[in-house]
């Protein structure tokens, strides 16, 4: 059984691990998936092409897609989770091994301050070495695997953003329809998108996607575990980040449809300005 411990409010005090099962404190995949296609719409038109920026409309598409996708991808943790059931047995069983992978990891590095876990959801998947981490595998698929591992990571990105961005269509359809839709915009995106091509873009979203997830999550009271286990805190190596209790948020369904509202109207209003050439 999950030993789990009520997370303080102050800034960078947070408790570990996960709350417990049936708290409202998670920001669902929809809501990630659209702060992050909110973020990769402002990213791709303000970064310099140094740093994986975007310079033409379907280079801003891709990078958005990616990053959107990538939004959800920190959930892989959680079996249950969107990212899980996007692509039916393989992402669940990827999700089944992540989550074991993440609970080793803790209960490896942990002291003997830090409570044992039997749950990795927001554990080792919400740190910053993550996001490093699935950057330098997007940057480095390609010379791995040449042509077909890019093709194959736009797919799986194509998707994640699939099943974020839109889930009542994603729901209403056969999961090898949704699977077919993301290999055609994979397949079009790579045979369209020449920067795609090379490592500095993808790697440069799916971080930015990842990171804009972890934004997402240290807005709820219980936060997440941005610097574990390379930084300790009170003899602990297990922490969670949190904010000031004022600007936290316990995430419920109502709260969690005003911030896919706002990121949905921010992506809209970005996306309408791209398209206009504004």
């Amino acid at each position: 059984m999950t030993h789990h411990t009520t997370p303080d409010q102050g800034f960078l005090v947070g408790g570990f691990p996960y709350p417990a099962e049936g708290e409202k404190t998670v920001v669902q995949g929809p809501t990630h998936a659209m702060s992050g296609a909110a973020a990769g719409l402002a990213l791709a038109t303000t970064l310099p092409v140094s740093w994986g920026g975007a310079t033409t409309t379907a280079e801003i598409l891709a990078y958005t897609a990616l990053t959107a996708g990538a939004a959800l991808l920190p959930d892989l943790d959680a079996p249950g989770s969107t990212v899980a059931r996007t692509f039916g047995p393989v992402t669940g069983l990827l999700a089944r091994a992540v989550a074991s992978v993440s609970v080793l990891v803790v209960n490896v590095t942990g002291t003997r301050k830090d409570a044992r876990i039997s749950g990795g959801h927001r554990t080792a998947t919400h740190t910053l070495w993550f996001a490093l981490l699935v950057g330098f595998l997007a940057w480095s698929i390609g010379g791995a695997f040449g042509d077909n591992g890019m093709v194959g990571m736009l797919v799986f990105f194509s998707g994640l953003a699939l099943r974020g961005l839109f889930p009542r269509w994603a729901k209403e359809r056969a999961g090898l329809v949704v699977v077919a839709v993301a290999v055609g915009l994979g397949v079009a995106a790579y045979e369209t998108v020449p920067a795609l091509h090379t490592p500095l873009m993808p790697a440069s979203a799916v971080t930015a996607g990842v990171l804009v997830h972890l934004a997402g999550d240290m807005l709820t009271k219980s936060g997440v575990p941005l610097t574990s286990p390379v930084i300790p805190r009170g003899g602990k190596r297990w922490w969670n980040w949190t904010l000031p209790g004022a600007v936290t948020i316990r995430t419920s369904g109502v709260w969690d449809q005003a911030l896919l509202l706002v990121f949905t109207g921010l992506a809209t209003w970005q996306l309408y300005l791209v398209l206009m050439g504004l």
